[in-house]
């Protein structure tokens, strides 16, 4: 889902920057049938809900989470239909960029054009915590705390770097309108790295402010315990993050994070029902594997894999010799899709988005898992594997995002520990030592 919310998002805000600008029509008109449509996807969500309560009345609490999954898959195809269809049909992006023409505030645009799409999806989610049977949403305890990690999670986790990015762009772009004459120099490439890097260093802080975190407390035993153990991992690695914080997610979630792009900011996240359920070298194992992230530059990566292209297609928009000019002036596309290739780049940017996600994003866990296992053993990073696996059984087999399933983070890791038993079996070959085993 969250994959799907991200894609949704940039499908909207890439249709605006980078497809040709259309007049709307009928500006009131167009905007009351968006705010329709965006009625009729949570209005689904609620039919939905009664004809399945309808049809399994007598089933189980425990059982109807997964009779929710496969209700929420058919909502999130609806949901998709109706964000298509806004965009392409109804124009809402260029009814708010019409309606805006002038606006000097950065992203505010940006912010109307996803609102009518993350309202009609919010309130459905709503629709389905609350609607669903009492203590059939997974462990979590109470109705409000699942519906507010929804909204963290599933949404303002994925939007808040998106939005990022393109307010980066509004800024850079605000700044050539104005000064176009300094667009080349020195100082105005420096200028917008130094407000680039003024907002990596703030935005740990909105992310945890995002996520529900705390520190670690003084006065729980075990969470002390947990806190001088990770003090030795450090101190054992020779690295430090800034900070170590509590993810509270009601007991609902196991799982870690880095969070953080410049050297000295990143903070390292633990959910709590991670510390409460995982052993201490398991635990060992998790906190390796995110620094392993942080040693790796995962996060500035990421970040770049996304900014850089938004930007190259913003500034190649402003030329009039740029890809945008040669598309819309190919007499080839012209003839092969015609219309079609207005949209051309951001369907492309999408496959790309979604290419990453499956490449070099997943890539990353795997370099992480490594790093972990050099630190600690592939035993033990297995082992915390496994646990997660009980823990959310759903992500055994299935890749969840830009991470690989469990079972293919395991293999990898059998696979390069038995490349390196290879190679040092090889090398006490060469040495004239025989092999161990």
């Amino acid at each position: 889902m969250s994959l799907l919310v991200a894609i949704v998002i940039l499908m909207m805000l890439m249709w605006t920057e980078f497809c040709s600008p259309q007049t709307p029509k009928d500006p009131a008109l167009q905007t009351a049938a968006v705010l329709a449509v965006s009625l009729v996807v949570p209005a689904v969500a609620a039919f939905q809900i009664w004809i399945a309560r309808k049809r399994h009345v007598d089933c189980l609490p425990s059982t109807w989470f997964s009779r929710l999954k496969s209700v929420a898959i058919i909502h999130s195809i609806v949901w998709l239909v109706a964000a298509t269809f806004m965009v392409s049909t109804l124009q809402w992006p260029w009814v708010v960029r019409d309606s805006l023409a002038g606006s000097s505030l950065p992203l505010l645009d940006d912010v109307l054009i996803i609102s009518p799409v993350m309202f009609s999806l919010v309130v459905s989610w709503g629709i389905f915590i609350f609607g669903s049977p009492a203590n059939g949403l997974s462990v979590c305890r109470s109705r409000r705390e699942v519906f507010s990690l929804w909204i963290r999670m599933r949404f303002l986790v994925i939007a808040a770097p998106i939005l990022f990015a393109f307010f980066v762009m509004d800024v850079a772009t605000m700044a050539i309108d104005s000064k176009p004459e300094f667009f080349n120099t020195f100082f105005m490439v420096g200028g917008v790295i130094v407000f680039a890097v003024g907002v990596m260093a703030i935005y740990p802080k909105v992310i945890l402010a995002i996520w529900k975190t705390r520190k670690l407390s003084a006065q729980d035993t075990s969470e002390q315990k947990v806190q001088r153990r990770i003090n030795r991992l450090f101190h054992q690695i020779g690295f430090r993050p800034l900070e170590v914080r509590v993810w509270i997610t009601g007991d609902n979630i196991a799982n870690a994070a880095a969070v953080g792009v410049i050297p000295g900011t990143q903070i390292l996240v633990v959910s709590d029902l991670m510390l409460r359920l995982f052993p201490g070298e398991q635990l060992d194992a998790v906190v390796l594997h995110e620094i392993g992230h942080i040693k790796k530059h995962h996060a500035f990566k990421r970040m770049s894999l996304i900014v850089a292209p938004l930007l190259f297609l913003m500034v190649d928009q402003q030329l009039s010799f740029g890809l945008h000019a040669m598309i819309a002036s190919s007499e080839f596309l012209e003839t092969r899709i015609g219309a079609f290739r207005n949209y051309l780049f951001a369907l492309l940017f999408l496959g790309y988005v979604f290419a990453i996600f499956k490449t070099w994003f997943r890539s990353m866990e795997f370099e992480a898992d490594k790093f972990a296992t050099e630190c600690s053993s592939s035993e033990q990073v297995i082992a915390a594997l496994e646990t997660f696996a009980v823990i959310h059984p759903q992500q055994r087999d299935r890749s969840v995002g830009s991470h690989p399933s469990l079972r293919q983070r395991v293999v990898a890791i059998v696979n390069e520990e038995s490349m390196s038993n290879e190679l040092s079996d090889s090398d006490r070959s060469d040495l004239g030592v025989p092999a161990v085993g």
